[in-house]
């Protein structure tokens, strides 16, 4: 469910097929981000939509996602996907942060994803 700060450095030290999704704020990812990240930040109404099962998971490819939504569903799909916060302690089923939500939902849809313990700050 969680991987290390640690971790994910050797996972993208040993240049593994890692998708990372930043989902904090935009301004939070201008300020500082993981490189190789994408951003990843949803209206109220998609994610109620998302948390429902009412919005396909193509519907989230972030905007600085140049390879379309084909890919991205096939990166969800075949590469550990890491989502990462400002703070990513724990969560639990009943959470609605976007965090909470995309974790369930990819899991769900059989991504295989991890929560970067610790969050980005």
């Amino acid at each position: 469910m969680y991987v290390s700060c640690d971790g994910l450095r050797d996972s993208l030290y040993r240049q593994e097929d890692v998708l990372l999704l930043d989902c904090r704020s935009n301004e939070g990812y201008r300020h500082g981000h993981i490189a190789g990240s994408y951003n990843i930040v949803l209206p109220q109404l998609m994610m109620r939509r998302l948390k429902a099962n009412k919005l396909f998971l193509k519907s989230v490819v972030p905007p600085n996602f140049r390879d379309g939504k084909e890919a991205f569903l096939k990166k969800c799909t075949t590469y550990q996907v890491v989502l990462c916060d400002h703070f990513s302690v724990e969560i639990n089923n009943n959470d609605s942060s976007m965090l909470c939500v995309l974790y369930n939902r990819m899991s769900n849809e059989g991504c295989n994803v991890l929560i970067l313990k610790g969050g980005y700050t």
